[in-house]
């Protein structure tokens, strides 16, 4: 009973879903493991993906957020502040937000998100979503104008959308 109770924890439907950092083990100890620059990532991931992560970077853009490109994940921040993340695990682009996960005007069962406030680097911005679908990607969009409202950000309407498809 208690290897059947492993083997179904051990099942993932998503080959490409891992929630755990992108990492590759050179041999076969679990001792030595070669961690992939974001940049790497994001040419392994599929075209619609890269369409996702070129218009979210563009609606965080448009609201005056400076982007900073670091080994992990593509950082903006207003005024020092991150306001949020956008990283790749898997083949999958993950929205991180500085919203709380368990606010319950922003239900689970919408967003499907997830708290990765006990990581450090995502203390900040511990709601996370991972962008698996289009009706998941409208939402997304939905929850950075919903970050935008609560920082008082304003929306630059003269902002000039730029293709991030390829880094």
């Amino acid at each position: 009973l208690e290897d059947q109770a492993t083997i179904e924890d051990d099942f993932d439907d998503d080959p490409d879903d891992n929630d755990e950092e992108s990492e590759t083990p050179i041999n076969n100890d679990d001792s030595s493991i070669v961690r992939v620059p974001f940049t790497e990532k994001f040419n392994d991931i599929s075209p619609r993906s890269r369409l996702y992560y070129s218009d979210l970077k563009n609606l965080l853009m448009s609201f005056g957020l400076e982007a900073k490109m670091t080994f992990k994940n593509e950082e903006f921040t207003k005024d020092g502040e991150i306001v949020a993340k956008l990283s790749i695990s898997g083949k999958i682009v993950r929205l991180h937000l500085a919203l709380d996960p368990n606010d319950p005007t922003l239900p689970f069962e919408r967003y499907n998100q997830f708290s990765l406030a006990e990581k450090p680097s995502y203390k900040d911005v511990p709601f996370t979503v991972k962008i698996r679908s289009e009706l998941l990607f409208r939402r997304c969009k939905e929850l950075i104008r919903i970050v935008a409202e609560i920082k008082k950000l304003t929306k630059n309407e003269s902002y000039q959308k730029q293709d991030f498809t390829s880094i």
